[in-house]
């Protein structure tokens, strides 16, 4: 049998620190690990300096998902 990689996808919890044109930056609520990401064209709600988002890492990949 063929070993198959299962991507892991976690689902993590960030608070919006600062917003830069399309850019986002974000804090982890549990790493405390900062990084900037982009602001996804097709994202529901509005982005706000200290609001919080849901984003999935899946294997060192980052997207934000929704505003929470």
């Amino acid at each position: 049998g063929q070993n198959i990689e299962i991507p892991i996808i976690d689902k993590r919890t960030a608070q919006v620190l600062n917003i830069i044109g399309e850019r986002v930056q974000l804090m982890d609520m549990e790493s405390y690990e900062t990084f900037e990401l982009e602001k996804p064209p097709d994202l529901k709600g509005e982005l706000s300096q200290g609001g919080n988002v849901l984003y999935m890492d899946v294997m060192g990949k980052r997207k934000i998902l929704q505003v929470l």
